[in-house]
């Protein structure tokens, strides 16, 4: 019968195959996670949240809204330094052993997927779900005359008068645009019956439009009266856009919104040292003028022809995905 002992047998282990040291050098950035790939992680956890079908549906709209806010973050402070960092030319390797550019090339592979699954969820799912259940975003055009009248008036004296359409021209330089601020781009040319005076200088060459959609106006904006049915703002000025361009022809009109660098604070474990000098002299200006993230609305997710003014007119971009429905 077998003796059962308890004794280790050192001889057996020192025995048993193992790596060689030798061959295989131990390298730390092998036992570390990336610190930004970690967070995309995190993004990926709280989107599988709103994906669930267990979960009340208010509540899965409730982590779709939290996936985007904590894009908005991640973009304005984990992105933005890392590209400052490239652009700087700065060398030094995450502790996991990447570099910059292929730190933004991971964190891009992985958020693209994960942002179009958000965008599908929320219009083949979400939203439908929420019309069976009577709480309604509806397109304009899809209303009935008096419904449109209504929110026609709406529109002229509770949008109209807070709107400002910000032109391009040799005249007017690029507009400053806020960060995350939800805007509509378009491109305006002259009618072919205007009346204006030939020495008009709207009798030019097209130009792009800036309008700011106002923030101090609700963006759900109730359908007669109803606490259930609702247009997106947004939407509302697209189609009464010609009254704010009189004698002009107003092209269509696209959401865009930026994200704005917003890594102002230095602190060790954000910044390179090699930067920090560098942030010290920049902080108060990045406050309102920082790199931008652009996201673009339209079908597709394309961004539109228009976008190339952007470009000319030095408001970086760096990748550009839909805004959404909602």
């Amino acid at each position: 019968m077998a003796t059962v002992t308890n004794k280790f047998d050192t001889d057996n282990l020192r025995r048993m195959p193992g790596p060689s040291l030798r061959t295989r050098p131990v390298r730390v950035e092998d036992y570390l996670f990336n610190r930004e790939l970690s967070q995309v992680e995190f993004f990926r956890r709280v989107l599988e949240e709103a994906i669930d079908d267990a979960q009340p549906l208010l509540e899965r709209v409730k982590f779709l809204s939290i996936f985007s806010s904590n894009l908005d973050e991640f973009f304005m402070i984990r992105v933005s330094s890392l590209k400052e960092a490239l652009e700087e030319e700065v060398a030094d390797l995450s502790p996991d052993g990447l570099t910059p550019e292929e730190q933004l090339h991971k964190i891009r592979e992985r958020l693209l997927p994960l942002v179009a699954e958000q965008g599908r969820c929320l219009r083949e799912v979400i939203i439908p779900q929420l019309e069976s259940n009577g709480i309604v975003i509806a397109a304009y055009e899809s209303l009935n005359a008096n419904e449109q009248q209504t929110l026609d008036d709406y529109f002229a004296k509770n949008v109209f008068p807070v709107l400002t359409p910000q032109a391009v021209d040799p005249t007017h330089p690029f507009p400053y645009i806020s960060n995350q601020s939800l805007n509509l781009g378009l491109i305006v040319e002259e009618a072919e019956d205007t009346d204006l005076d030939i020495s008009s200088p709207l009798r030019s060459e097209p130009r792009f439009v800036r309008i700011k959609v106002p923030p101090i106006v609700p963006r759900l904006v109730p359908i007669d009266g109803a606490e259930t049915r609702f247009v997106l703002l947004e939407n509302l000025i697209k189609t009464n856009i010609a009254a704010l361009f009189p004698g002009m022809k107003p092209g269509q009109a696209h959401t865009f919104r930026l994200t704005r660098d917003a890594d102002i604070d230095i602190r060790e474990d954000e910044a390179h040292a090699g930067l920090a000098g560098r942030y010290n002299k920049r902080s108060v200006r990045k406050r309102q003028a920082g790199d931008t993230d652009f996201r673009g609305g339209g079908s597709a997710g394309n961004c539109p022809g228009w976008r190339n003014q952007l470009v000319h007119r030095k408001v970086s971009h760096h990748q550009c995905r839909p805004v959404g429905h909602a």
